[in-house]
């Protein structure tokens, strides 16, 4: 494949690496005006083995400059930075490929609104990459492959999606196409994000985190509301509600304090950039929670403890 990948933070870095593996494939990153210049080379930490792996000179191209022929992109961007990406991309030659690797479903039906006919494909990251100084630090979880789905694009974008898998796969990031997205994908960030909310209130300190009960327990009680979306309504329930919040605090309460460094780390870098993402979600978790006759009262308190943050904090989100 002949791909332009948009967006250069970790998961952009991991996913060039990984292709660029496969004999034929030719990879360019686009980049925002100014960016070539210090862009001189790649560098992976693979934890497990401690290989540290460095790619000089990735092939590159700033917005306005000629791009290569491609026949796929894939938007290794933000959820909140998607629609901005696609515009900087533009329109796209007949049949070109298009996979978004930004978590939800909302991701793919915007690219599947915006280019229409196109094959897309949807990727849901199994591995944790930040950034530690000018190196991607790369952890994967033993047993768990990178879910590539198409979704029931068509033919073609399962084509696409058997392809795509098979190429991370083969450059050391286990992959597997999949017809449907996993539901735990996305789940799993609706449940991460009060947790990153109460974080960010924390002044992204694990520390400060693990000794403010009163936050985490309005965390506890938000991701008990958002387990509850996914269960039984009304009384059923509220029940499950009550029930879930107690055992959740005592979870996070237990935990928190015992982070690995390795997540305190990738935390205190990835955790500020996402406030946008997270903030989105809360959002439309909230509204879930109203429109479908819950309450929602934690998923409400956080949004307002967000907006009352002091102004210097807010400069995270950009």
């Amino acid at each position: 494949m002949r791909a332009l990948v948009v967006g250069a933070g970790a998961v952009g870095i991991v996913f060039h690496r990984a292709l660029e593996q496969t004999k034929g494939n030719e990879l360019t990153f686009l980049l925002r005006a100014g960016k070539k210049l210090g862009f001189v080379r790649t560098k992976i930490l693979e934890t497990r083995t401690g290989e540290l792996r460095v790619r000089e000179r990735p092939t590159a191209v700033e917005l306005g400059q000629k791009r290569p022929v491609y026949d796929t992109v894939l938007f290794c961007v933000r959820a909140d930075q998607l629609a901005a990406a696609i515009d900087d991309v533009g329109e796209l030659a007949a049949g070109v490929r298009v996979a978004t690797i930004t978590p939800g479903p909302d991701g793919l039906a915007l690219l599947r609104e915006r280019y229409p006919g196109h094959p897309s494909v949807r990727v849901g990251p199994a591995f944790m990459a930040y950034p530690d100084g000018d190196t991607i630090v790369l952890w994967h979880p033993p047993l768990i492959k990178t879910p590539v789905s198409h979704e029931d694009g068509g033919a073609e974008s399962a084509a696409f999606a058997e392809e795509l898998a098979a190429a991370l796969d083969v450059g050391g990031v286990p992959a597997r196409p999949r017809a449907k997205m996993i539901p735990g994908v996305d789940s799993a960030t609706d449940v991460m994000s009060p947790l990153l909310a109460a974080y960010a209130l924390a002044g992204y300190d694990a520390d400060k985190l693990a000794d403010e009960r009163a936050l985490l327990g309005l965390a506890s009680d938000a991701i008990a509301e958002v387990l509850t979306l996914s269960g039984a309504p009304g009384f059923a329930g509220m029940l499950a509600r009550k029930a879930t919040a107690p055992v959740v605090r005592i979870a996070l309460q237990q935990a928190v304090p015992h982070l690995p460094e390795q997540i305190r780390a990738m935390w205190r870098t990835h955790a500020p950039k996402i406030d946008a993402q997270t903030r989105a979600t809360l959002d439309e978790l909230a509204k879930r929670a109203r429109d479908g006759g819950h309450k929602g009262e934690a998923l409400d308190e956080m949004v307002r403890k967000l907006d009352a943050r002091a102004p210097e904090a807010l400069t995270h989100d950009k």
